[in-house]
């Protein structure tokens, strides 16, 4: 292994110029800056003080790397810990989260540390590429739970065929065939295989043929990202299963919580463990456990991996299986009719998506059919107004944006649910901005927050802490490189990044722009607007926008657009998160809420743990929601509101959080699940108390101007000054024009 003086010989530089390259120090020449990279490259030096110490102190580390810690794992890592402990390793815990990409930095890491030896559990077994360096660097390893279909590595596994065969046999005699079904992770993981090659052989000896594929669910192995793909295959189901067998305890306590959503009552849950995901619902169902001799497979892996430690020279690769009991069984559930009908007008998008499907389980509990109208932004606005200021009452439930609600409120359009909530109002389950900001103050309460979110500023830190970059960015510009602070770093940044201004850049551009009008350049310019302390009128009523302060914000809106990815169509949020997980763009501003919390974006972006999040430059992000409103006209108010306090209830704010929505309740906010998974959740609350919203503009005879109105008119100045149409002069006289004179 080459060593710092290697480095500064293979450079031609003393040891304490490599020195000060490594810890950023000195004024180095940019010739010296690349001999030194490049000495470093070849010679595949890697410096760390934490394996100089071990290898000083004769520590003998292992590494355990587990999908999480949830019950099976812990008890696992028991298992090894009485067998490698009492010989004096020590052990360090990883977790992979079942992420390839983050799996393989982590065996990357522990290489450099230098570990004697390695348990996993891997997410990949079946890959030859993912763990060559363990091969290459010889690293005893031991694969845990799921082996290696070539016996490249040794591993410890548990006999469930035998077990899920008797199983699905007994439940055979029991029950309609074509009502078991098989939910699994990963198949081509080799216990999951086991799992679905057991089921099948289970019918075929059962019934002649195999169990249809529409029995059979595949999804991820942790609670958490399966969420959404259970809950989606029982709402599809035309008949509710009356057994699911599943073959983690985690995912079956998903299971257990989606059909306690759904109101499936008559269904038997059968796992090969059991574990209660979130007490917040508090299931009184059960699940029928399947014990697997989780410990003993610790201790067998444990025994393995000590031997290799002791006998590398003669060691054999080998798969060592555990055996397991037979499962115990648990009561079914239950299932309602629809009847009813309430209807109701929400806008397209992933948080409303969320909100249809945890619906579902309030249609079998009520016995009313939700009919949900999904329009886009504009679409909903126009709709919106056309029906509730006709004083229709197709319309049940309707969904507004924040800055619609004040101006449905003087409208009369909406109904006071203070009344039906008697005396008790949920205010305590949101944040005092929250509450400000949705009008749900005092007495007074037209509906219920069932989105709430802020701006956060989404990095990727692999760019922003790479060494080369950072070096570049100190030469160009004579400051570090960091995520920006204000709107003129903001652009700095983003034009280094861009591709055109710096061949070497690893992204095409620096981020990427909202630019869907009205809504997303609004979006974009408010943050740098209050930034620069701009209004739009003052104290007095009196029209400012022209005012040196949004002449600043417009001109850095302006660069900034000059500066971004450029598209054919426009950009929504989404377009910006996926530019930023492909790996195209370097940072984006973005609402927190749009951000992809399902399994399929980790799983498919190398770049999803790479992931930062900061406060948006100049710390004024945009306070961004709905509502979900009753319709004063409508002929079923009582049943609405019965809807709207279900649905707004705190026990549905992680599920709703995990199917993509993003309901403000203070419980999901501060859930430590959640922000162990979705870390902008931790800046989340405190970031309600900086956010801002939008000002309300008051017209010539008093009555405030649609807030949709002056979105629409101050995007369309805006663009034109962003396509080079007219002047910012101009355009400050246009929006004056049609928004304070005629307003």
């Amino acid at each position: 292994m080459s060593t710092i003086k290697d480095v500064a010989k293979h450079a031609g530089v003393s040891v304490s110029t490599v020195s000060n390259f490594l810890n950023q120090k000195g004024n180095l020449s940019d010739a010296k800056y690349k001999k030194i990279a490049l000495a470093i490259k070849e010679l595949n030096y890697t410096p760390n003080l934490a394996a100089r110490t071990m290898r000083k102190s004769n520590l003998k580390v292992v590494a355990i790397v587990l999908p999480s810690l949830d019950t099976f794992y812990s008890r696992l890592y028991e298992g090894v810990f009485s067998i490698l402990d009492p010989q004096g390793y020590q052990i360090l815990i990883k977790i992979s989260d079942d992420n390839i990409h983050k799996e393989k930095k982590i065996l990357q890491e522990l290489t450099v540390l230098g570990v004697v030896g390695i348990l996993t559990v891997p997410v990949a077994p079946e890959d030859p590429h993912q763990y060559e360096l363990l091969q290459d660097k010889k690293i005893p390893t031991i694969f845990v739970q799921r082996k290696s279909p070539t016996l490249q590595f040794s591993s410890a596994t548990i006999n469930s065929f035998d077990t899920v065969k008797s199983l699905i046999l007994l439940k055979l005699k029991e029950k309609q065939a074509d009502r078991i079904s098989l939910i699994i992770g990963k198949s081509h993981l080799s216990n999951e295989m086991e799992c679905l090659q057991a089921f099948q052989e289970a019918y075929v000896t059962a019934t002649g043929a195999k169990a249809s594929s529409h029995q059979i669910l595949e999804c991820s192995a942790l609670s958490d990202f399966s969420f959404q793909s259970v809950f989606d295959y029982l709402i599809q189901m035309s008949e509710p299963p009356k057994v699911l067998f599943v073959s983690s305890k985690t995912v079956a306590a998903v299971a257990l919580k989606a059909l306690k959503l759904l109101m499936i009552e008559d269904c038997e849950i059968i796992s090969l463990s059991a574990d209660r995901w979130d007490t917040s619902l508090q299931l009184n169902a059960s699940i029928g456990e399947v014990y697997q001799e989780s410990l003993a497979l610790g201790v067998t892996s444990g025994e393995l991996l000590l031997e290799y430690l002791e006998n590398p020279m003669v060691f054999e690769s080998r798969n060592i299986v555990v055996e397991n009991p037979l499962p115990q069984q648990d009561p079914p559930f239950k299932i309602t009719q629809v009847k009813k009908i309430l209807n109701i007008l929400m806008l397209k998008s992933e948080s409303s998506d969320a909100i249809v499907r945890l619906s579902q389980g309030y249609s079998r509990k009520s016995g009313y059919e939700l009919k949900f109208h999904m329009k886009d932004y504009v679409e909903l606005q126009r709709e919106t107004e056309k029906s509730l200021g006709s004083a229709s009452s197709e319309y049940d439930l309707v969904m507004a944006d924040l800055p619609w609600i004040s101006s449905f409120i003087e409208k009369g359009w909406l109904a006071e649910l203070s009344p039906y909530f008697e005396g008790n109002l949920p205010l305590g389950n949101y944040h005092s901005k929250i509450l400000k900001a949705f009008s749900l103050e005092k007495n007074a309460l037209y509906g219920l927050p069932i989105v709430g979110t802020i701006q956060f500023l989404f990095y990727r830190k692999d760019l922003f802490e790479n060494p080369d970059i950072q070096w570049e960015f100190l030469k160009k510009y004579g400051f570090a490189l960091r995520p920006p602070i204000n709107w003129t770093e903001f652009n700095i940044i983003a034009e280094f990044f861009n591709r055109s201004e710096n061949s070497s850049s690893p992204v095409e551009y620096g981020t990427a722009l909202n630019s869907i009008a009205p809504t997303g350049m609004i979006d974009e310019f408010l943050p740098r607007h209050w930034s620069y302390n701009g209004h739009i009128v003052d104290s007095n009523g009196n029209f400012v926008f022209d005012s040196a302060e949004n002449i600043m914000a417009i001109e850095n809106m302006k660069k900034s657009y000059e500066i971004s990815y450029k598209s054919d169509e426009p950009l929504w949020w989404d377009d910006q998160f996926k530019l930023l997980l492909e790996g195209k763009v370097a940072m984006v501003m973005g609402f927190a809420s749009h951000f992809p919390t399902d399994a399929d974006a980790r799983a498919g972006s190398e770049h999803y743990n790479n992931i930062g999040v900061y406060p948006v430059p100049g710390d004024k992000p945009m306070l961004g929601g709905w509502i979900l409103g009753i319709n004063k006209r409508s002929l079923a108010l009582e049943e609405s509101f019965q809807f709207l306090r279900w649905i707004t209830d705190n026990k549905h704010a992680i599920p709703c959080l995990l199917l993509g929505g993003a309901m403000p309740n203070i419980w999901g906010y501060e859930n430590a699940r959640v922000k162990l998974h979705f870390p902008w959740f931790t800046d989340m609350k405190a970031g309600f108390s900086s956010s801002q919203t939008r000002e309300r503009t008051v017209g010539k005879n008093g009555t405030i101007i649609d807030p949709f109105r002056v979105d629409t008119i101050i995007a369309e100045a805006l663009k034109k000054v962003i396509e080079d149409d007219i002047p910012i002069h101009e355009a400050l006289s246009e929006i004056k024009k049609e928004l304070y004179i005629k307003g």
